[in-house]
């Protein structure tokens, strides 16, 4: 274990070390002329997108007060598995059992799944607890995003819901 360690140590210095001579060129005064349009735009969607979330935040709030009024909400099933789920992590966080592991993995290997499936080869992948990575040599939006559009666990629950279902 403290072999991985030491070699992440050593990946994480030479990255901030390629890092910090890129900042000491000369190119330094573009990209920072190049950077302060895009904050801009940034700004500007942002400043966009208030109303939408307002809107939809609300609309959310008011689905859930007219079907508490009504009685429907305590009627279906998903609320009460929805409310056993966070009274589970509930007891989980306060008895200090957090499965961080099992969440590194997960996301690591939903990276790991989504780069191999977009043709990349992977060069070196590390799970542990205190974090992880995946060293691939292709990289795309739906590889960064991955872990957070395909919920794994979920994902495999399904999956063994079918196979039971189908004896």
């Amino acid at each position: 274990m403290s072999a991985i360690n030491q070699r992440l140590r050593v990946r994480k210095r030479e990255r901030i070390a390629e890092v910090s001579r890129r900042d000491d060129g000369p190119e330094l005064s573009v990209v920072g002329a190049v950077a302060k349009p895009w904050r801009r735009r940034k700004l500007i969607l942002g400043l966009l997108l208030i109303p939408v979330c307002l809107v939809a935040s609300l609309t959310f709030i008011e689905l859930i007060y007219r079907a508490t009024l009504r009685g429907d909400l305590w009627h279906v099933d998903g609320f009460w598995f929805f409310s056993a789920g966070c009274l589970f992590w509930l007891c989980m966080g306060w008895l200090k059992c957090q499965p961080r592991v099992l969440y590194v993995f997960a996301h690591e290997f939903t990276h790991l799944i989504t780069a191999r499936l977009s043709g990349g080869r992977i060069h070196d992948w590390h799970v542990s607890d205190e974090g992880g990575f995946v060293e691939t040599d292709k990289t795309s939006a739906l590889i960064t995003l991955s872990p957070y559009l395909v919920p794994l666990y979920t994902l495999l629950m399904f999956a063994l819901y079918a196979l039971i279902g189908a004896f």
